[in-house]
């Protein structure tokens, strides 16, 4: 795993976050996906630095094999953040962020007012709740997880039932760094799995959709959204 700084002067966005480690072997390219936010601080909007830690506020789209990467910034999707600091960012119309970093246009910075940008993640996530690397359905994630992807994989053993849960790392698969991710981090001290995690939750990653959960999990009881 990696993690990464974009920085953006003037005014001045840092953002971190995680890459999962990159795919091992001949591959004819690869385009990482965001694993996990680490924070988002904008700093000169606002009388105070603005810090974003939570899902709904920070959205990343990468460009093919990551030669740019486009980021949107949604302080008033964060919770805990100073009303009074929302009051300026709406003074000036702003509602949303947009900053492309990287390719030919990198730096590209622009405002959004409220009726101006529609987001694909307005609506949340449309699946069900589930704890990310639960590959058994069995609210814990330990050793047993692991076998259970392994003997899927490479021993014709029962299919997860939800495909999201059994993707530990978080990128657009499940596959054999799934089970890997997820002993490294029982074992090994290696990084969690992403969120939803220790707990059930919605997916957030873009391929959690597509993955998505064919039988829902038993573990997590059903949300209406």
């Amino acid at each position: 795993m990696r993690w990464v700084v974009q920085v953006l002067n003037v005014p001045r966005i840092t953002t971190r976050f995680y890459w999962p480690p990159p795919p091992g072997g001949i591959i004819a390219g690869y385009t990482a996906p965001l694993v996990r936010w680490v924070d988002t601080v904008i700093e000169g909007l606002t009388s105070e630095p603005i810090v974003l830690r939570g899902h709904r506020s920070q959205t990343c789209r990468p460009e093919h094999h990551n030669i740019g990467e486009n980021f949107i910034f949604a302080p008033q999707e964060e919770e805990g953040i100073a009303p009074a600091l929302l009051a300026e960012l709406d003074d000036q119309d702003i509602r949303w962020i947009h900053v492309l970093v990287g390719g030919p246009t990198t730096g590209t910075f622009r405002y959004y007012r409220s009726c101006e940008l529609a987001l694909a993640c307005a609506c949340g996530p449309q699946g069900p709740d589930f704890i990310r690397g639960d590959c058994n359905d069995d609210s814990e994630v330990d050793l047993s997880d692991a076998v259970c992807a392994l003997s899927w994989l490479f021993l014709g053993g029962q299919p997860p039932g939800c495909l999201a849960a059994a993707n530990a790392n978080g990128d657009d698969a499940v596959d054999l760094s799934d089970p890997v991710w997820a002993l490294e981090f029982l074992f090994l001290g290696g990084p969690p799995p992403a969120p939803p995690f220790r707990g059930c939750g919605p997916g957030q990653l873009p391929a959690d959709d597509d993955l998505g959960c064919q039988i829902a999990p038993q573990t997590c009881p059903s949300v209406d959204r």
